[in-house]
């Protein structure tokens, strides 16, 4: 009989140690991700990016310092696309690390034709009227 509660008592105990180890774990894991802000970081720029986009009319061009997306994204050894902005959905996408990165809606209809340019560390946007069909 005590052999079974001992037993029962053990069982319970590394239960109890691994869901601690688990919880540890898991937030080791956000505070590496937050720790450098990156996340963060992806949500100003996504939401600051769309701001400029909302308040942009037809005809205008912006330029826009990239240098800490840059170098965060090759901080986290990122080569993909760090900017992303989709026409169709109306959506700024900023990605510094493998995943999905952070996603902001604009309603600007203008068309926004942009390209990254890595060696002036700038972001190019200009702004095109979209012809009524």
């Amino acid at each position: 009989m005590k052999n079974k509660k001992s037993e029962s008592f053990l069982i319970e105990q590394l239960v109890f140690i691994l869901l601690t180890l688990v919880f540890v774990v898991a937030i080791g894991i956000f505070i590496v991700r937050t720790g450098d802000n990156t996340a963060f970081i992806e949500q100003i720029y996504a939401k600051q990016l769309a701001l400029i986009i909302n308040k942009a009319e037809a005809g205008m061009e912006s330029e826009i310092d990239i240098t800490r997306l840059l170098n965060l994204a090759q901080k986290n050894k990122f080569n993909g696309n760090i900017i992303t902005i989709d026409n169709n959905e109306n959506k700024v996408n900023i990605k510094l690390t493998q995943g999905s990165g952070y996603e902001y809606y604009f309603f600007n209809d203008n068309n926004i034709v942009w390209n990254v340019n890595k060696e002036e560390r700038k972001l190019i946007l200009n702004f095109v009227k979209l012809e009524d069909e």
